[in-house]
């Protein structure tokens, strides 16, 4: 009986060994010209360490984002243009965001913070009405954008009548890696923040401004211009992307 089990137990442990052999996760994450400017349509490859044998690859998309999909566990290299980061794959998915301007590509969550505290601070005055508003631009730029850089997503919809609903959420506020991309540090907290008020519109179809009037009394003048892609926009130097007709309420 002592054998059977024993029999049974290195069975077991065999079939379980050989079931976390055959599982394959996913790399992804973002690429950016800097902590918040998406480098798009850059190759990102990831190499198996010991043989050198490329697992897998994937272009960046217009907002830098990368995934990799059926990642054996194993130590491989992510190459991203001269960049060469360490990273390993052991029983969960792996996320590992590259900055080009950075040394070693590692990207600086605390710098991205504080830019984004400092935005937060220069916001803008008191609320009220927005002002008068362009109707052709009106209609020329109504509609729902979206946007993703480092960690953190926002969307935006500019209503027809005049009303706006902004959102942003971050999967993280930053996470600091060891030499196999493993977390061993990590700043503030994931979070999710929400507007909305009413919204103008001055300028042309390439520049102009337009003004966020939020019913928390907070007053924000951003300044627009035409991407290079269609249907996208620069607003105050983020770029945000059509992606389909208001949903207002």
């Amino acid at each position: 009986m002592r054998k059977i089990i024993a029999f049974c137990m290195v069975l077991t442990a065999a079939t379980v060994f050989a079931q976390n052999k055959t599982k394959a996760f996913k790399v992804s994450g973002f690429v950016g010209q800097s902590t918040s400017v998406a480098a798009p349509n850059v190759l990102v490859t990831i190499i198996n360490k010991d043989s050198e044998e490329v697992v897998g690859t994937d272009q960046t998309n217009f907002f830098g984002k990368y995934t990799i999909k059926n990642v054996p566990p194993g130590i491989y290299v992510l190459q991203v243009e001269k960049i060469q980061r360490t990273l390993a794959v052991n029983d969960k998915n792996v996320r590992l965001d590259i900055d080009l301007s950075a040394e070693a590509g590692i990207m600086d969550y605390v710098k991205t913070g504080i830019a984004q505290m400092n935005a937060k601070a220069q916001g803008g005055g008191p609320g009220g009405s927005p002002g008068p508003s362009d109707p052709q631009m009106t209609q020329t730029i109504a509609g729902e954008y979206y946007s993703y850089a480092g960690s953190t997503e926002k969307k935006v919809m500019f209503c027809l009548e005049g009303t706006f609903f902004d959102s942003s959420e971050s999967s993280y506020s930053g996470k600091g890696t060891d030499s196999l991309g493993n977390q061993n540090m990590a700043w503030g907290t994931a979070g999710q923040k929400q507007g909305s008020g009413q919204w103008a519109i001055q300028g042309t179809p390439q520049s102009g401004t337009i003004t966020l009037s939020y019913k928390s009394g907070k007053r924000v003048v951003v300044k627009y211009q035409a991407g290079s892609e269609k249907g996208c926009y620069l607003f105050d130097g983020t770029v945000f992307c059509y992606s389909g007709p208001a949903r207002c309420k």
